[in-house]
């Protein structure tokens, strides 16, 4: 009696432990899928924005960049050399709601700025001093620590991706061996000096971002012709 009393009371946990299992499987399931629909809407997004600068291009001759001028940047500012460095250096709160709570959700493109921003926590230093560089390990550890979980790995995927994106010609994507019997692992490296400039927090008081997150009328000091992602 008391075996089948142990057997009947062990079947309930076993069976909730199984929907509890495929509950979360359904919760990663959907999670993903609305990620890709907002992959979706931005990449929508983007090409009418590289259409209306194709067209601008055509009846011009000229491209936005061709018509900013950095000097407009008071007190002798430096101008941004990338969409991180510009979107490191306004103030965040107004950068969430620029990129995560206007319109098209861009939650992996915040995501990967908080990582990149993070670079003393979680990037490894090289021993010499001279830069930092990300290894796919360092992001889901970030990750980890702003969700409070681990990634999914298309998560992880993307925010890889969006961390080129943002880095632009500030960051350095290659390989790094330790020997030659190991296989090399790709890695997103970027300069200390550069790596320090995202925490001067120099565009702050400048408004560039107003208290909706959307971009002033004003210049938006981001310079580098090698862009792979807007503000």
């Amino acid at each position: 009696m008391s075996t089948n009393s142990s057997r009947n009371k062990t079947a309930p946990i076993a069976t909730e432990r199984k929907i509890a299992s495929q509950l979360h499987e359904v919760t990663e399931s959907v999670a993903d899928t609305d990620e890709t629909a907002d992959q979706a809407k931005e990449i929508a997004k983007t090409a009418n924005a590289n259409a209306e600068q194709a067209k601008s291009i055509a009846e011009t001759g000229e491209t936005a960049f061709d018509r900013e001028d950095p000097e407009e940047l008071p007190g002798g500012i430096d101008p941004s050399s990338s969409p991180l460095d510009f979107l490191a250096n306004c103030r965040q709160h107004r950068v969430k709601k620029h990129l995560v709570d206007q319109g098209t959700p861009r939650k992996n493109r915040f995501r990967a700025l908080l990582v990149m921003k993070r670079w003393n926590e979680f990037a490894t230093k090289r021993t010499n001093g001279s830069g930092i560089f990300w290894t796919r390990d360092d992001v889901r550890d970030a990750l980890t620590a702003i969700l409070g979980k681990r990634p999914h790995a298309q998560t992880l995927k993307r925010v890889w991706d969006e961390m080129v994106a943002l880095g632009s010609s500030d960051i350095d994507v290659t390989e790094r061996r330790v020997s030659a019997k190991q296989t090399p692992t790709e890695i997103i490296a970027m300069d200390i000096e550069t790596a320090e400039g995202l925490l001067e927090a120099r565009y702050h008081h400048l408004e560039l971002l107003d208290s909706d997150g959307q971009v002033t009328g004003g210049v938006t000091p981001v310079v580098s012709r090698t862009n792979m992602a807007g503000v």
